[in-house]
């Protein structure tokens, strides 16, 4: 059975209920990396504000607590942002989900263990203000930080657990604050958890309604570019066409006209290939061209173009030539044509397949364009048919 593409994994996934906690395991893995590193730095930010919060509370504990001051100052500070710092620049580097979210739980619980141990030892007359504090703890975990959902929820019981260990045997709180500040604590987090669990469900469906755009967005790409090298490409020679030449022509001839410098062009013609369609036919003429068309684009330097312009008609595009270099490279076409040796039994002339080749090269003016050095090219090839064929001809305003 073939496995499933990205695309049909997402859809899949978008398609099912919408409750889900946890993806297919290739698109969980996308979108832990996808969105792993700004989590972890998210993670930081908010860590670190609720670190803040967690120890403003020393002002309350300074005016509540006088004499338990310094002993709590040393849990909030030295233990619990101590080491809650330490974990959040770990967590800022980026590591694994399981142990990002595993870190950011083990901060949480240590700070809800602080607190009750804070509570225990409150005098009486206040103590019983410490469990309604506790609440802010969960809502910083599930909210604030917002654990993934089974971390807040596996967070949430403990920290449950541990409020229950401190305030169920306490003589410090009559039975029914006790009842009234457990069940508050259970209700916020009751009403936190699930808030959280929409808040990853919202993150995970965002997350598949814009990877399913980037998807669709690459494929338009791919499909465009697929599109435009069909476009600009001969099919039956796969160099580049008549449209793509003008549009490159157009770029390096306002290249060379900025640095000054020389731009040719190599006008190429099959000789008598009307007569060589005829006898041997088209199937055959279309080989012919085929082969003559890798001929001239093996013989091209990296920087040059080669096309086809139409019918049995091919140029060649130079850049940062002299005429001396332009001229050697029309005549390794030239020769790398003939030595091919294809037949061509009605030539009239000679016995296999030749190309006569017009030289034009030029510095770009103001006076001069493209299509007037296209121009001279055109009028060195006819020069070099007149003058026999299988021949290199340069123009007179060539230098």
């Amino acid at each position: 059975m073939l496995n499933p593409t990205p695309h049909e994994q997402l859809e899949a996934a978008l398609g099912e209920r919408q409750y889900r906690l946890r993806f297919p395991d290739d698109l969980e893995k996308r979108f832990e990396a996808d969105t792993g590193d700004q989590r972890s730095q998210m993670l930081f930010i908010s860590g670190v504000i609720c670190l803040l919060i967690y120890d403003s509370f020393l002002i309350a504990d300074y005016l509540l607590r006088p004499a338990q001051f310094w002993g709590i100052a040393a849990l909030r500070l030295g233990l619990v942002s101590g080491f809650g710092m330490l974990a959040l620049l770990w967590v800022r580097t980026g590591p694994p989900g399981w142990q990002r979210e595993g870190c950011l739980a083990l901060i949480i619980v240590l700070g809800m263990a602080t607190s009750g141990l804070i509570f225990s030892f409150s005098p009486q007359s206040i103590a019983m203000f410490d469990p309604f504090s506790f609440c802010l703890i969960l809502l910083a975990s599930n909210i604030v930080i917002a654990l993934r959902f089974k971390y807040a929820l596996l967070t949430t019981l403990a920290c449950l657990l541990i409020m229950a260990l401190y305030v169920v045997p306490s003589a410090l709180m009559p039975l029914e604050a006790k009842t009234f500040a457990l069940l508050t604590t259970l209700g916020t987090a009751v009403f936190t958890l699930f808030a959280n669990y929409r808040l990853e469900i919202s993150e995970r469906n965002n997350y598949l309604l814009l990877l399913r755009e980037r998807l669709r967005a690459s494929l338009m790409h791919e499909s465009n570019q697929v599109l435009t090298h069909i476009s600009q490409t001969d099919s039956l020679t796969q160099l580049p066409n008549r449209r793509r030449f003008d549009e490159v022509y157009q770029r390096l001839w306002q290249e060379a006209a900025q640095r000054a410098r020389h731009i040719g062009v190599l006008m190429i013609d099959i000789d008598h290939f009307k007569r060589y369609n005829d006898h041997y036919g088209h199937q055959q003429g279309d080989i012919c061209l085929a082969t003559v068309a890798a001929a001239i684009e093996s013989q091209r330097r990296a920087q040059d173009l080669v096309a086809r312009l139409g019918g049995e008609e091919f140029a060649v595009l130079l850049t940062d030539t002299d005429l001396d270099t332009a001229v050697q490279i029309a005549e390794r076409i030239r020769s790398a044509i003939e030595v091919l040796g294809l037949e061509h039994g009605a030539s009239g002339e000679r016995t296999m397949v030749t190309v006569s080749i017009g030289v034009a090269l030029t510095v770009p003016t103001p006076q001069t364009t493209p299509a007037w050095l296209m121009r001279q090219a055109d009028e060195a090839l006819y020069a070099a048919k007149g003058s026999g064929r299988n021949c290199v001809q340069i123009a007179a305003t060539s230098g």
